[in-house]
């Protein structure tokens, strides 16, 4: 496991790990004894590690800003996004996800001259700059790799009521999803129809949502036949279930929520490793 904490000053990174043999202690929640180490300590604030799926690599926020990566073998690190192209507003509101394979981070990042955000593709061995994959003009957020790295899902507020609509002052947003393989987009449309426009249309980002909602999390399962999304309500928050091929739309719940100006903690959804569960954190809960 690795985690931030101040344990020497400054935030650094630090990994730990079970003592005993995995026969003996297989899970963290009920080892009895866990050696911790740290991984990286440098002066500077460092913030949410993430291992790359290898457990080779941890990349990680510099300064509140900076994306890096840190080799856990040799120890050095490699700039992805500098600080002038992302921006903290409150603890772990820096967003980035790895690829399957390793090789590619995919993180909002600021345009030039222009405060808003497009989804960039970053290659983690730094031979390539990072490549704008949405280059939609509006704010784009949440990247996240779907279907074994063949497509991502993301936000957008590029349909949604802007501004402060009576709702806090949160746009809505709707989540997109775009390919990295005309195979992918064509399994997405598969009547005869439509495979037909897609021959002639090289555009493989389709909006999946079927109206603009306050969501703040989305997940979409392996398969590609399942999305999962928690928006805001007048309680607190509602989770919804779409499955985009047939357009079907369900309320799966509510969980009651009282705003907070400030200390909010931020909100979770995740799907479990065989996509039958979603685990939502709202509230610290």
């Amino acid at each position: 496991m690795v985690f931030a904490a101040e344990y020497n000053g400054p935030w650094g990174l630090y990994e730990a790990s079970i003592v005993q043999s995995k026969e003996k202690e297989p899970y963290f929640f009920n080892c009895t004894l866990v050696d911790v180490h740290p991984i990286l300590e440098n002066g500077k604030e460092n913030f949410l590690p993430k291992y790359s799926p290898d457990g080779k690599k941890v990349a990680y926020v510099e300064n509140r800003a900076a994306l890096r990566v840190l080799n856990l073998e040799s120890k050095q690190t490699r700039l992805m996004l500098s600080g002038d192209r992302n921006f903290s507003y409150s603890d772990d509101d820096v967003w980035f996800d790895w690829s399957p394979d390793g090789k590619w981070i995919l993180a909002p990042y600021l345009q030039t001259g222009r405060w808003s955000h497009e989804i960039g593709l970053a290659d983690v061995c730094g031979e390539q700059e990072i490549y704008n994959l949405t280059k939609s003009g509006y704010e784009s957020s949440q990247p996240l790799w779907a279907q074994d790295g063949q497509s991502m899902i993301w936000l957008s507020d590029r349909y949604g009521l802007h501004g402060d609509d009576g709702n806090q002052g949160d746009p809505q947003l709707d989540v997109y999803q775009t390919f990295f393989s005309q195979k992918a987009l064509n399994r997405f449309r598969l009547s005869p129809a439509e495979y037909e426009i897609v021959k002639a249309n090289e555009d493989r980002t389709v909006r999946l949502t079927l109206a603009s909602s306050r969501i703040v999390r989305a997940a979409l399962s392996k398969d590609g036949e399942q999305l999962i999304y928690l928006a805001k309500s007048d309680k607190g928050f509602e989770i919804w279930l779409l499955k985009p091929r047939t357009k079907e739309l369900k309320r799966l719940g509510e969980i009651e929520s009282t705003p907070k100006r400030f200390g909010a903690f931020p909100q979770q959804l995740v799907l479990d490793q065989d996509d039958k569960n979603a685990i939502v954190l709202v509230d610290g809960r």
